[in-house]
């Protein structure tokens, strides 16, 4: 006798590879899960000691504020600006996203001003008020002081002009490369715009941006994940974030920082994973790695590792966009209800996908529900359902059926494996 399957699409679990098959109509279709290179993103488990000495200074945070980039692909300017509500609200708009610019101090005696070509459509930045009142003579709107320059000079923030361009004609950069680079393609040279501010860690104001929109999508993925495991704004909120880290990447050295209402508390070595601190209060704290574009914000340390209410956060520049997972930690590892986030870009089934259950030392231990959303898929019957799996330490229950391992089956749907799947975890761990 032969047996129909439901349609299914990609399902897929956090830190492994698998193939689906797909059966409907009794034909079959294999859909490939992320390459590897996309899953194996590792985490290292953090600890945290005190020095029995001062600390030497290495890494010191300067009172900054963080400038960042956009871009508009159809009138070809470059935008600046620090006001994060700002930079989401173009970001809506189609603008896109190029990371931070530079750092400015909070205040000096010499503003850079914000003017607006109600014509043409962009923005000119300058220092100096004669050549902004001269542009005001001539029609341009003055809006603000958009930041300042640095007193002491610092990080020069280079000024170059298109003369073919109507729109977008001027271009701000501390990257020498780009600078040099654009006065080869025919832009006019035009030195230093103003100074920018040197940093070797991330100034307060970014860090409670960090730890706010992260607030944000955790209270989304819990909210959510109690309402019938809804998936809404999660992909938006944690792309927010995503950008930030990705931005970061390469700004610091290859070390964790550890901060505490916004401020630095902790630092580990250069490659290494134990962060050294003389001390940290009761209260939240986040752990930030740029160069693993990672995230870990815990209610409190204990015993050197971090515990209570938590949530990690990695991204990535490929396919795997984004993984979150949310839960209590005990032993530094989430025991009891835990939700976990995955987000996808792949060109031929972009999917996100919400899990929840219980945890027994990050291992996925009991019955887990999980909710798929196709964002673009080759399948195109079945772009959002919900299925579950039963679960014991990490491995699920399962039926074996020819050469596959039946997992899962529910009023819309049947899940099989071409293998058995093994150490589901809500949150990946290194295995040495």
């Amino acid at each position: 006798m032969k047996t129909k399957f439901a349609p299914i699409a990609l399902v897929s679990a956090m830190s492994m590879m698998l193939t689906v098959p797909v059966m409907a109509d009794e034909q079959t279709v294999d859909v490939k899960a992320p390459e590897a290179e996309e899953t194996a993103l590792s985490q290292n488990e953090v600890s945290v000691v005190n020095r029995t000495e001062p600390d030497s200074g290495q890494v010191t945070q300067k009172d900054a504020i963080t400038m960042y980039r956009l871009y508009n692909r159809n009138s070809g300017e470059h935008f600046y600006t620090s006001d994060v509500e700002e930079r989401n609200g173009l970001k809506t708009l189609g603008w896109e996203f190029e990371g931070i610019a530079w750092y400015a101090p909070s205040t000096s005696s010499t503003p850079v001003y914000r003017l607006y070509n109600p014509n043409a459509g962009d923005h000119h930045y300058t220092t100096d008020a004669g050549e902004r009142d001269g542009l005001q003579a001539l029609g341009w709107v003055y809006e603000k002081v958009g930041w300042y320059s640095n007193e002491g000079n610092g990080v020069p923030i280079y000024r170059q002009y298109n003369p073919n361009a109507a729109t977008g004609s001027h271009n701000y950069t501390s990257d020498v490369t780009e600078n040099n680079t654009l006065g080869t393609l025919g832009w006019n040279l035009e030195g230093i715009g103003w100074y920018g501010v040197s940093v070797n860690c991330p100034p307060e104001s970014l860090v409670n941006e960090i730890t706010n929109t992260m607030n944000t999508f955790e209270s989304t993925m819990r909210t959510g994940a109690a309402n019938s495991r809804d998936l809404t704004g999660l992909h938006d909120q944690g792309m927010i974030l995503a950008d930030l880290v990705n931005a970061l990447y390469s700004e610091f050295e290859n070390r964790y920082y550890m901060f505490q209402n916004g401020r630095l508390v902790g630092y580990s070595p250069v490659g290494n994973d134990t962060v050294e601190t003389s001390g940290v209060g009761e209260g939240q704290v986040l752990i930030f790695q740029p160069r693993r574009k990672k995230l870990q914000k815990a209610s409190a340390i204990t015993d050197t590792r971090p515990q209570g209410n938590a949530l990690y956060f990695r991204t990535g520049s490929g396919k795997q966009k984004i993984q979150a997972a949310a839960g209590t930690l005990t032993n530094g590892f989430f025991n009891g209800e835990a939700i976990s986030y995955t987000f996808s870009e792949d060109p031929n089934n972009a999917y996100e996908e919400l899990t929840t259950g219980p945890a027994m030392d990050n291992f996925m231990n009991g019955h887990v529900d999980k909710h798929t959303h196709y964002l673009k898929s080759s399948v195109t019957r079945m772009m959002d359902f919900e299925w579950f799996m039963d679960v014991e330490r990490g491995v699920p229950k399962y039926e074996k059926i020819g050469n596959y391992y039946y997992v899962c089956h529910s009023d819309t749907i049947n899940v099989y494996y071409d293998y058995v799947p093994q150490n589901l975890v809500f949150w990946p761990r290194d295995e040495a």
